[in-house]
């Protein structure tokens, strides 16, 4: 590849104008075989001026390359982002989508977490927050969590945060009364509790607790 002009655009961003292409950019994280002294080298010495060219190897040119295409990812997973909060893994099946894979995408999915654009722990609180009014168990929304790629320590401090708010004894109750109300079968109820995420012990209490207020309000 035979670079003709650099310029730094931001720092760390390179827009580097090759003879054989047009224009294109690239992040000098994003580089691996490439020394960052060689590139950042000919900001300082103006190619175009001095009516130079810098000359790189095979080698080198899809090191660049690869960085370019780490850079496509990079703003393909932004216009997501700038949409809607994404995990990690849902993030990268998008760019797998629109032809983004590998290590390129690996790369820019690191460097957007490393500057906290990206956050499993922000995605998984906006979750939470958006399944509210279900009435939901934490078993079932850690499966849901975890069905969408969180990481598991993300998972874990988002349903902590969530479940320090909401009693889920109380949830379990509400949610025994909705369904009591179309159903009689407690064997029934038990079971849609149990997929709705509450736990044995907490879905025989609220079968306890619906029962004596039944009873409390015919004795009145």
């Amino acid at each position: 590849m035979t670079i003709c002009a650099v310029q730094e655009v931001s720092p760390g961003c390179l827009k580097l104008t090759a003879s054989e292409r047009p224009s294109f950019f690239i992040r000098v994280c994003y580089l691996d075989l490439l020394a960052e002294e060689k590139l950042t080298a000919l900001i300082s010495y103006s190619l175009t001026e001095n009516d130079s060219q810098a000359e790189f190897s095979e080698e080198e040119s899809a090191d660049i390359e690869q960085a370019a295409k780490s850079f496509l990812a990079e703003k393909c997973a932004l216009g997501y982002i700038g949409r809607a909060e994404h995990c990690r893994f849902l993030l990268s099946r998008k760019l797998e989508q629109k032809g983004f894979s590998g290590t390129p995408a690996q790369k820019a999915l690191d460097f957007l977490e490393s500057k906290d654009f990206l956050s499993d722990l922000r995605y998984a609180r906006a979750f939470l927050h958006s399944r509210a009014l279900k009435n939901e168990g934490r078993t079932r929304l850690s499966a849901e969590l975890k069905a969408r790629g969180v990481k598991s320590e993300d998972a874990k401090k988002a349903l902590d945060e969530y479940f320090c708010e909401r009693d889920e004894s109380e949830m379990c109750i509400a949610m025994c009364n909705k369904i009591k109300k179309q159903c009689a079968d407690e064997t029934k109820i038990y079971a849609k509790l149990l997929r709705a995420g509450f736990q044995a012990k907490t879905i025989r209490q609220a079968l306890k607790a619906t029962k004596n207020l039944k009873s409390d309000s015919e004795g009145q």
